[in-house]
């Protein structure tokens, strides 16, 4: 079987090397100067089946390896509308098709996706005359993950510090595809519009989920894991929403990062948009339905701040209250449960409030044990299980939980990193027109959100919400060091030489 997949694969080889520089079918596919990742991909293709067993995940891998070097071309002469259309959805898939890999780790399998397509296009960059050294947030990323490589001596599961590793490197890929790759408005406004109708689609597919579940036995099994069902009956069972998501709180966040952006649109176009106030409306709504204090609370602060930094057309204002109280009364029962969340005389909520102080605390301790280093990178739940089987998994605080995983190494530059991400949006925008200034502070209100989440949640813990993150601050940087490119209209899809 080997020396037959060998034979092939020469034969392959010689085929393609023959007819490589004419226009025939297959050299079309691909452009000009990057048909040998393809053949590479395909040779190798064969070799695996060649030297594993045939079987499911020969054929998996196979298949894998020649598509990847099939979309690799495609992925550096398109990066953008790649972006578009293969990595943005593939981030806001969520849970859906999860898999275990070694003792428990579980991985989505558009993680795998997004950070092949993110190795790709952050390969890309390599062919362009750029000058490393004048990357934004290079230098505290570098600091950032080599503390995170340097916590895996003291980590205990050397799987999950694998996956702390394979996100870091993931969020600055992200920021690096927002900086680097856009070129002009129009680009600008595809994505931020697909990132707006994505959501707002998980969002009406969780309402349909929550309220049709009975009905829905025979798919949800093939939409996710056995665990992952679990969760989506037991958040049901009180009412509250997850949609495609483990947990109400990282659906609350996707819906934080899309929200300011449909509330911009609608407040800054020249004529009344319903539509973007009817995205808004529901992206509101469905913040309400997941029933989590602390996406509710970013989701007000960040509009508010958005309203506050806009100023204009105040008066358009009146009709998202107006939608609110329609859709508060049309689910008033789910909106009363919410509600009810922020009564801490409550001895359920007060028991929630409790078990997380006592939970950041316990975080806390780990961090004076191991100060320097911490536990390892994702590593804090496996420490606290093996202790205490029964304790509280989660600080439900971003910066405590870095400290614990990763010491003083670690969130020293993670705090620093945030804020030389911020920093540069309290510059003024001079050259841009108002569009574009509207659109960096629907950004900048995004990101707030998910920074005031971080004090009571783990939103920039969870890798699809870091990796928007980290790309609407790529995209932001881009909008305040390259004003001139941006505002000019371009039609160019390939990355700027820096």
């Amino acid at each position: 079987m080997t020396r037959r997949s060998i034979g092939i694969g020469l034969f392959f080889w010689r085929y393609f090397l023959t007819f490589s520089h004419k226009e025939t079918l297959p050299t079309g596919l691909v452009p000009q100067g990057w048909f040998m990742p393809f053949v590479f991909a395909t040779i190798a293709a064969l070799l695996v089946l060649g030297l594993i067993e045939l079987g499911t995940w020969a054929w998996v891998v196979s298949l894998a390896t020649v598509a990847v070097g099939f979309v690799a071309p495609l992925l550096l002469s398109q990066t953008w509308r790649m972006a578009c259309t293969l990595i943005v959805p593939a981030v806001l898939a969520g849970v859906i098709w999860t898999f275990k890999v070694g003792a428990g780790t579980r991985i989505a399998p558009t993680l795998v996706v997004a950070f092949i397509c993110i190795v790709i296009t952050s390969f890309g960059l390599l062919r362009q005359n750029v000058d490393w050294r004048r990357l934004p947030l290079l230098i505290p990323f570098s600091m950032y993950w080599i503390a995170v490589a340097l916590s895996y001596f003291p980590a205990v599961s050397k799987m999950h510090w694998a996956r702390g590793l394979l996100e870091t490197s993931l969020g600055y890929g992200f920021f690096l595809l927002g900086y680097g790759y856009l070129q002009n408005r129009a680009q600008l406004r595809s994505l931020l519009k697909l990132v707006v109708v994505v959501v707002v689609v998980t969002v009406l597919f969780g309402l349909v989920q929550l309220w049709l579940l009975d009905y829905l036995h025979g798919l949800i099994p093939l939409l996710y894991d056995e665990m992952d069902t679990y969760w989506v009956y037991h958040w049901a069972e009180p009412g509250r929403m997850v949609a495609n998501w483990a947990h109400p709180s990282y659906l609350g966040a996707i819906i934080n990062l899309a929200a300011p952006i449909a509330l911009c649109y609608y407040l800054e176009s020249e004529r009344l948009q319903l539509k973007y106030l009817f995205a808004y409306c529901l992206l509101g709504f469905g913040v309400v339905m997941t029933s989590t204090r602390t996406p509710i609370v970013a989701f007000v602060i960040s509009s508010a701040f958005l309203v506050v930094l806009l100023r204009k057309n105040m008066s358009r204002l009146v009709l998202p209250l107006f939608g609110f109280l329609l859709l508060g009364g049309f689910a008033a029962p789910f909106v009363i449960s919410s509600i009810q969340r922020f009564d801490l005389s409550d001895p359920d909520n007060q028991a929630t409030v409790v078990g997380r102080a006592e939970g950041r605390y316990a975080a806390y301790l780990l961090f004076l044990e191991h100060p320097l280093r911490g536990v390892g990178s994702r590593n804090y739940q496996d420490v606290v299980f093996i202790a205490d089987p029964n304790a509280q998994g989660e600080t439900h605080n971003v910066f405590i939980e870095e400290a614990a995983e990763t010491g003083l190494m670690g969130v020293v530059p993670f705090i620093a990193l945030l804020y030389l991400a911020f920093r540069g949006d309290f510059r003024r925008l001079r050259e841009c027109p108002r569009d574009l200034r509207a659109i960096s502070y629907a950004l900048f209100a995004a990101c707030i959100a998910i920074v005031i989440e971080c004090f009571a949640e783990n939103s920039l813990l969870v890798w699809q919400i870091s990796s928007l993150f980290w790309l609407f601050r790529g995209i932001s940087v881009a909008i305040r060091t390259r004003q001139g490119s941006l505002c000019a209209p371009a039609l160019a899809d390939q990355p700027l030489a820096h």
